[in-house]
C-alpha cells in the first residue's frame, strides 16, 4: 500500500485514540466523583412533657367564732337624783359664821372653787353673759352674786346665785377662781317646788324649817322683813358688815331660800 495513504490512517487512528482516551477520562471523572449527598430528612420528635400535677392541699379555715360583745347596761340616771359626791372633809361646826354648808349630801365653804360645784353638777355658760371667749379676774376681783346656777337634775324654777372672787395673787380665768356668795332658792312664785335639792347650814337650820327655828339656832333678829299678803318673812343676819346670812320662811314651807356671803376679803 502507498505509505503515504498508511501514514494518513495511522495518524486518523491515533486522532481516535486519543479522543477516546479523552471522552473515557471524563466518564471516569464523572464516575469518579461523588454522587451529591442528601441529607436524610430527619424528623425531631420532641416528646411531650407532662407537667407533673400539683396538687393544693385544701386548706380548712378554722371556724373563728368572736365571742358575743354584750353592751354594758347603761342605767340612765334619775333625773330627780343629783350627782352626789359626799365630802367627808367638813363637818359642820353649829356657827353659820364659819360658811359652812352641805348642798345635797355635798359639803361647802365659802371661798372654796367653783370647780368643786361644778363637779357636783352645778354649772353655767359664760356665753349667756356675753363672754364667749372667756373672762379673767385680776387679783382681789370679784363678781356680783348673779350667775345663776344650772343642774340638769332640776327644773329651771330652781334658783341658785353665786359670785367669783380670785382669791389668788395672779390673773385667773373667773372658772378657775372662787365663789365668795352662795344663794339657794327652791321656792318659785311663792310657791314651793317639788323637786329640789336640800341644804343645811353651819347652825343645823336647812330647808323646811320654821321662823321659829331660825330664832333658836342663830338668835334674835333685828333686821326682819314680813309679807303679810303672801305669807313669809326675810331675816337678815349681820356681823361687822363682813359676813352675812339671809333666811327666806314660809308660813307654809318653812325656810325656802338660804343666802351667805363674806365680804371679809
Amino acid at each position: 500500500m502507498n505509505t503515504k495513504f498508511l501514514k494518513k490512517i495511522a495518524a486518523t487512528t491515533a486522532l481516535a485514540a486519543i479522543c477516546i482516551s479523552l471522552v473515557a477520562c471524563q466518564k471516569g471523572e464523572s464516575l469518579s466523583k461523588p454522587a451529591q449527598t442528601t441529607a436524610p430528612e430527619t424528623t425531631i420528635t420532641i416528646p411531650e412533657t407532662t407537667a407533673p400535677k400539683v396538687t393544693v392541699p385544701e386548706v380548712t379555715v378554722p371556724e373563728v367564732t368572736v365571742p358575743e360583745v354584750t353592751e354594758p347596761e347603761v342605767t340612765e340616771p334619775d333625773p330627780t337624783t343629783p350627782s352626789q359626791t359626799p365630802d367627808e372633809d367638813i363637818v359642820l361646826s353649829g356657827d353659820w359664821l364659819d360658811l359652812q354648808f352641805i348642798l345635797d349630801g355635798v359639803g361647802y365653804q365659802l371661798n372654796d372653787p367653783y370647780k368643786k360645784l361644778e363637779a357636783n353638777g352645778w354649772y353655767f355658760d359664760l356665753a349667756d353673759y356675753g363672754y364667749e371667749n372667756g373672762y379673767v379676774l385680776n387679783p382681789g376681783d370679784k363678781t356680783f352674786g348673779t350667775i345663776r346656777l344650772k343642774n340638769d337634775a332640776y327644773e329651771k324654777k330652781i334658783e341658785v346665785y353665786i359670785g367669783f372672787k380670785n382669791n389668788s395673787d395672779t390673773v385667773k380665768d373667773i372658772l378657775e377662781c372662787d365663789f365668795w356668795t352662795i344663794s339657794v332658792q327652791i321656792e318659785y312664785g311663792f310657791k314651793l317646788v317639788e323637786n329640789h335639792p336640800e341644804m343645811t347650814i353651819g347652825n343645823g337650820l336647812k330647808f323646811g324649817d320654821t321662823a321659829q327655828q331660825v330664832i333658836d339656832a342663830c338668835g334674835p333678829c333685828e333686821d326682819i322683813y314680813v309679807s303679810e299678803e303672801y305669807g313669809y318673812q326675810v331675816y337678815t343676819y349681820r356681823v361687822d358688815f363682813n359676813y352675812y346670812l339671809k333666811i327666806n320662811v314660809y308660813d307654809e314651807y318653812g325656810i325656802t331660800k338660804i343666802q351667805l356671803q363674806d365680804y371679809s376679803r
